[in-house]
């Protein structure tokens, strides 16, 4: 297998649903989708972009009014992958919104992960300066109960001290709930993007 893997360059803006039910319910063709949840800024966006290298690509997601939309991006076929979807999930842990928009944001997403039948993998994106919440281990134990790949991408880690590092390494064996769950990534400085381009092709060649 390789050890570099190209980035999905034709990556382009697809469609935004308000709801998973309004995605089942469209015209959105039965190929497979990878789908990317996390905190509001957690760095999903840019994590996308990074694997796309679009620095544009991330500004759709981040637009007033997308951000608590499904956002979709088409990606089409390529050398060694066929085509699919990548979908950016509404952040969830927004500290000024109503707990009533909060808990409709985690019922979204958490519908969305299980009944998309064409959802291949989701990616958790967290801070890695930042333990797992309520929220992310519901979400890696909603994939598990309903046998759905996922692992989570632990962002920024350009940002970590190699003391941090290794406390962080320690405390994801503890979060966890199974081993080489966590990559740590940084989409600034392109650390841990060969891994999860990766564990993406993986999937879809299955």
């Amino acid at each position: 297998m390789r050890d570099t893997f190209e980035p999905f360059r034709q990556a382009r803006f697809f469609r935004s649903f308000p709801t998973a039910g309004a995605v089942a319910k469209s015209d959105v063709a039965p190929i497979p989708a990878i789908a990317f949840t996390g905190r509001s800024n957690a760095g999903k966006s840019s994590l996308i972009s990074a694997l796309c290298e679009q620095k544009d690509l991330a500004k759709i997601s981040k637009t007033p009014g997308k951000t608590r939309l499904i956002n979709y991006f088409y990606v089409p076929a390529g050398s060694d992958h066929p085509e699919f979807y990548l979908v950016d999930l509404p952040g969830f842990g927004y500290a000024k919104l109503p707990q009533k928009e909060v808990a409709a944001l985690h019922e979204m997403i958490r519908s969305y992960i299980l009944k998309e039948k064409h959802l291949r993998l989701t990616i958790i994106v967290l801070d890695a300066k930042r333990d797992a919440g309520e929220e992310e281990l519901s979400l890696m134990q909603h994939s598990l109960s309903i046998e759905r790949p996922f692992f989570v991408a632990r962002s920024r880690w350009d940002r970590l001290n190699q003391k941090e590092r290794s406390a962080a390494h320690r405390r994801w064996q503890k979060e966890d709930p199974l081993p080489e769950i966590s990559v740590p990534v940084s989409s600034t400085h392109k650390l841990g993007l060969d891994e999860i381009h990766r564990r993406i092709r993986a999937v879809l060649q299955e």
